[in-house]
């Protein structure tokens, strides 16, 4: 008798982690307002693995860079050729940069994040420039000085082809493959080498 109560206890246990689990990956603000009440525990065991499905990662990352001379000029963007995402068939089973691709993809989602929550802050509302369309330079030391803006401007520094630049300026652009759509999601300071 005990044996069949353990048995159903853990059994309801199982699904209900379940029914919690997938409560999550179909439902996004879940996270956001239900595991806040759960014990901390409980909402840990929760996964929150939406990479793929249902919502999938549509847009691909390209890192660009730039040389700047001495005369500050500052010649066409260059893409770094070992983080764009080649399409191959053979992708599945040999794929080198894919880790360059991942971290890439997380850091843009990182300093995005920290971007808009500082265009959303009312406390420099007044030294904002007005939005007139034009993707400006980051030059917050805030987002300057954050661990995902120096990897990305040491990875640029130490693999993007420097010669002769007195300094250095990165970018990085969302692509989307399906409807080929283009847009420019973060453009860095300029940086002395």
């Amino acid at each position: 008798m005990t044996q069949h109560l353990a048995e159903y206890a853990l059994g309801s246990v199982f699904l209900a982690w379940t029914g919690l689990t997938l409560l999550q990956a179909v439902d996004q603000t879940f996270d956001t307002n239900a595991t806040r009440r759960l014990p901390r525990v409980v909402a840990f065991l929760v996964p929150n693995w939406n990479f793929f499905a249902p919502h999938p990662g549509e847009w691909d990352y390209h890192l660009l860079y730039r040389r700047v001379d001495a005369t500050d000029e500052a010649p066409s963007w260059n893409e770094l050729p070992r983080v764009n995402r080649t399409r191959s068939r053979l992708k599945w089973l040999w794929n080198p940069n894919m880790h360059v691709m991942k971290a890439l993809f997380d850091i843009t989602q990182e300093l995005t994040s920290v971007l808009s929550e500082q265009e959303e802050s009312p406390d420099d509302a007044n030294e904002r420039p007005p939005d007139d369309g034009k993707l400006r330079a980051v030059e917050d030391s805030s987002v300057q000085l954050s661990p995902q803006y120096l990897y990305l401007l040491n990875y640029v520094v130490s693999n993007a082809d420097l010669d002769g630049a007195a300094k250095v300026q990165f970018a990085i652009l969302a692509h989307k493959p399906q409807v080929d759509d283009t847009e420019p999601m973060f453009v860095s300071g300029v940086h002395e080498v």
